[in-house]
């Protein structure tokens, strides 16, 4: 079953952007990138044909909200790899990670 196909990312840097997810999406599950024209993309690794995707597109007067994306980890010690690869790439806004039972 699949939960959601793809989530769209506006960044107002795609450069910079892409070097930090470059780090971090692969550590939640999207180890696989492409580009296209509009976007740079991360795929995750599955059986389905058209597995799920993040998108990073480029929208210069992009604003920063308040939204949240978890991701859900079976163990600790997958929490600390995604935490160690946020810090890595220069994660500004780290409230963990935190592993939440």
């Amino acid at each position: 079953m699949r939960l959601f196909d793809h989530l769209d990312m506006r960044v107002r840097n795609i450069q910079e952007a892409e070097a930090f997810y470059d780090s971090v999406l692969p550590a939640v599950g999207f180890p696989k990138k492409g580009r296209t024209q509009h976007c740079v993309y991360y795929e995750a690794v599955t059986a389905h044909e058209k597995p799920e995707f993040v998108a990073l597109i480029e929208e210069r007067g992009y604003v920063a909200s308040s939204t949240r994306i978890a991701f859900w980890s079976e163990n600790r010690e997958a929490v600390d790899v995604v935490g160690a690869a946020l810090v890595s790439a220069g994660a500004r806004n780290l409230e963990g990670p935190m592993f939440w039972p």
